[in-house]
């Protein structure tokens, strides 16, 4: 799954932003979905992955990039105060298909200091985000690719 999501990172930088995009919502209504203390939540699939997969479906919003290369990433939190990294690539109009060109991490780390977030895959790959970049290392190549934040939230 790392793999693909680190191909397709690669893909969209060589082919720069040929493809044309499809505009999907967020939920089914179109609306932003908000959580009740009136933070923003992470996006719908995100909430039925952790939820699948056994944490809470709360999942509030703390940070949002996307970067030159059309990757966005969603660093939410539970109410426990847990850390949990969402990305996907194919543009920021790209519907997120978990497997495919999504990514979910649990027990992402947060470094307050440089406000930064780790999140770990299981096959040693680590992604690193800041508001400025995003560093995925990919530990099979032994290297680190990095991608400039365009916009964040």
């Amino acid at each position: 799954m790392t793999a693909g999501f680190v191909l397709g990172e690669r893909r969209r930088s060589e082919a720069s932003t040929e493809q044309p995009q499809v505009q999907t919502p967020t939920t089914t209504s179109g609306a932003v979905p908000t959580a009740t203390d009136g933070g923003k939540l992470c996006p719908e699939l995100t909430l039925r992955t952790a939820k699948r997969l056994g944490y809470s479906a709360n999942l509030r919003q703390v940070m949002m990039i996307q970067t030159v290369n059309g990757t966005t990433v969603w660093i939410c939190q539970d109410d426990t105060g847990g850390y949990f990294y969402q990305g996907k690539t194919g543009g920021v109009d790209a519907p997120l298909v978990e497997g495919g060109n999504g990514l979910f991490l649990a027990d992402v780390r947060h470094s307050e200091d440089r406000e930064e977030y780790v999140g770990i895959a299981a096959n040693g790959n680590r992604f690193t985000v800041n508001r400025e970049q995003l560093a995925v290392y990919i530990a099979k190549k032994n290297r680190t690719e990095v991608s400039k934040v365009v916009e964040s939230e």
